[in-house]
C-alpha cells in the first residue's frame, strides 16, 4: 500500500514537473520585413529574413516561435500596437514604443547617377525628390524621418531601370547588395569609353549622408517590458560570445554587430 502511494506521488510530482517546464515555455508571435514571394520561392538572396529567423531561435532558445512576414514596415507597426504580434524585428528604435539594444548596425548606401542633379541629401529633401529602395528593404522608416519621398521595387535590377528612367532621383540599399550588384555590373562603376555620354551618364555614385549610412537594428515591443529585460540580457551574452558577429558574417558576409 505504501509502495503503491509513493509511485502515486512520484507520478504526480513528475507530472506536475512536467507541467511546470511546459508552461514555462512560451509562444512568441515576431514579424520581420521580408518579401513573402522570395520566402516561397526560397530566395536566398535575402539574407534579412534568414538572419532574424536565426537570431530570434538564439534569443529564445526555449520557446516557439511564429514569423509574420511583412514588406511594409508600417504595417508591422500597426499589429504590433494592436497587439496581434508580441515583437518586431529589424527597425531602428521607435521612440513611442519599447526597444531593445541594438543588435545589427547595417552600412547602407544612398546613391544616384552620374548624370543627377541631386547628389545631396538636401536636394533629394527640398525637390520632395523620390528615393527607391528595395520591396524588402527596412530602411523606409529611416527615410520617412528626414522627410524623404519613397518608391519600392522588386529588386537591384528594377531599382537600376528606374533610375535611368529617372522615376526615381536616388535609391538606398545595403552596403552589400550594393557591392554585390556591383560585381555583376562593371559597367555602373568606370565607363569603357569616358567619351561615351551614355556609358558615363549610368555610372553610380554615392552621396554621403551618415544619417541614412550608419543604421540600428533593434526589437520593438508594445508593452513587453518582461520580454524586453529577456532580450537586453541575451543580446549581450551572444555579443560577448561572438555570436552575433557569426551570424552576420554568415548572412550578410560582413560583421555589423561591431557597435
Amino acid at each position: 500500500m505504501f509502495k503503491k502511494f509513493c509511485l502515486a506521488l512520484a507520478s504526480t510530482l513528475l507530472a506536475w514537473g512536467l507541467g511546470l517546464e511546459i508552461s514555462q515555455a512560451q509562444t512568441i508571435k515576431i514579424g520581420i520585413l521580408s518579401n513573402p514571394s522570395a520566402i516561397n520561392l526560397k530566395n536566398k538572396a535575402y539574407a534579412s529574413y534568414q538572419f532574424d529567423r536565426a537570431l530570434a531561435h538564439k534569443v529564445f532558445p526555449n520557446d516557439q516561435i511564429k514569423f509574420y512576414p511583412r514588406t511594409q514596415a508600417q504595417s508591422l507597426l500597426t499589429d504590433l500596437k494592436k497587439q496581434k504580434l508580441d515583437l518586431v524585428m529589424g527597425l531602428e528604435a521607435q521612440s513611442d514604443l519599447q526597444n531593445s539594444p541594438s543588435y545589427l548596425n547595417p552600412g547602407n548606401v544612398l546613391f544616384t547617377r552620374h548624370d543627377s542633379k541631386y547628389k545631396s541629401l538636401a536636394k533629394l529633401t527640398i525637390k520632395q525628390k523620390k528615393v527607391a529602395l528595395l520591396a524588402s528593404g527596412n530602411q523606409g522608416p529611416l527615410l520617412k524621418q528626414l522627410g524623404l519621398k519613397t518608391k519600392r521595387y522588386p529588386s537591384v535590377a528594377a531599382i537600376e531601370t528606374a533610375l535611368a528612367q529617372k522615376q526615381v532621383a536616388a535609391a538606398v540599399i545595403t552596403d552589400y547588395q550594393y557591392q554585390s550588384y556591383l560585381s555583376q555590373k562593371p559597367t555602373l562603376i568606370a565607363a569603357k569609353d569616358v567619351n561615351n555620354r551614355i556609358e558615363t551618364d549610368q555610372i553610380w555614385v554615392r552621396i554621403a549622408e551618415p544619417q541614412i549610412t550608419a543604421q540600428q537594428l533593434v526589437f520593438t515591443s508594445y508593452h513587453q517590458l518582461q520580454l524586453q529585460k529577456q532580450i537586453k540580457t541575451k543580446l549581450a551574452q551572444l555579443k560577448k560570445q561572438g555570436q552575433l558577429t557569426e551570424l552576420s558574417e554568415k548572412y550578410y558576409h560582413q560583421d555589423w554587430s561591431y557597435r
